[in-house]
């Protein structure tokens, strides 16, 4: 499996922001997410770059960067050579102006010989977005490859050329997004995965339901089908707000234990109504933190809690 990577990150693409974090943020939290420890950044804009790379940000803390500028124009193989690691075989290249499901990053680090990520039946709600991404066979080029050391250095020029050229001499694997398969067992159903380059302004809007989509999960109970479209629409708010996830379950559980007093002092009305907001706030920390990266071992404690009301409440409600 690789664990570095390259990333072609230029402004205005790799600063756009959506859902409340830049796609360049979104994409280095992914990667440490699919186990890649460390990152070159190249930048023909590497000033405004450095700026949003020094925010602190601990979703993606436990990955190494690097960031190195680069000269305008198109990336050219021969830059990749001069950074590539010394004791990696294989190197992840990426568009740090970009959305990519993790389930692609993922499969793409896992491949053992060079591979190019491309996508040969868009799905028409995602067709708007990619119009500008680059094809070749037929087929859309996503943006993301694994490249071998040995494949780089018999090869000049631009990357994207090179690349292009590989797909259409079959020197070069091809991995089909519409190959994957389109069950989530994170999110208990299916989801085609996804990816799209940074949109422009006027398909910023789009961009973001696909990713509120994304973070919906399956399987839901009837509570949760009401519940639904009223978080997804708390949750497009809040991502864009500097509220943490831990800080929505905080704030739940202690209306929880407020709702137990409610249950066992006999004040039913006000401990019903307050159980309903729990219910909408409980789903919302898990969102919170899918749609902004967030997610992480200790994120795992809620279910814990989930379970305690689950008995404390009723144990309440036969005290009262």
């Amino acid at each position: 499996m690789a664990h570095e990577c390259v990333i072609l990150a230029d402004c205005p693409g790799a600063l756009i922001e959506l859902c409340g974090i830049s796609t360049l943020e979104r994409l280095l939290r992914t990667l440490q997410r699919c186990g890649i420890e460390r990152a070159t950044i190249l930048s023909s804009t590497s000033e405004r770059i450095a700026d949003e790379l020094a925010r602190p940000s601990w979703p993606r803390a436990q990955l190494a960067l690097t960031l190195r500028t680069r000269p305008n124009g198109a990336l050219r193989i021969e830059q990749i050579v001069d950074i590539w690691p010394d004791a990696a075989q294989l190197l992840l290249v990426i568009r740090g102006d970009a959305v990519f499901d993790s389930r692609l990053l993922q499969l793409l680090a896992t491949q053992k010989s060079p591979a190019v990520l491309v996508d040969s039946a868009v799905p028409s709600k995602l067709q708007p977005l990619v119009t500008q991404a680059p094809t070749a066979r037929q087929v859309k080029v996503c943006g993301a490859a694994l490249l071998q050391r040995d494949w780089v250095s018999t090869k000049s020029g631009p990357l994207e050329n090179a690349i292009n050229n590989g797909l259409e001499q079959n020197a070069i694997a091809a991995v089909d997004v519409t190959d994957q398969p389109s069950y989530s067992p994170a999110l208990r159903r299916r989801l085609r995965p996804f990816w799209f380059p940074a949109p422009p302004p006027t398909r910023v809007k789009l961009a973001e339901r696909i990713l509120l989509n994304s973070v919906q999960k399956g399987t839901q109970d009837f509570p949760a089908r009401i519940h639904a479209p009223l978080e997804t629409f708390l949750i497009s708010k809040l991502c864009k707000t500097a509220i943490t996830s831990g800080q929505l379950t905080v704030s739940w559980i202690i209306l929880a234990f407020g709702t137990t007093i409610l249950f066992a002092t006999g004040h039913l009305v006000w401990g019903i109504l307050l159980a309903l907001i729990i219910g909408i706030l409980d789903g919302l920390d898990g969102k919170q933190a899918r749609i902004k990266v967030e997610t992480s071992k200790t994120g795992k404690i809620e279910h814990w809690f989930d379970s305690f009301f689950e008995v404390v409440w009723p144990t309440a409600l036969a005290y009262h």
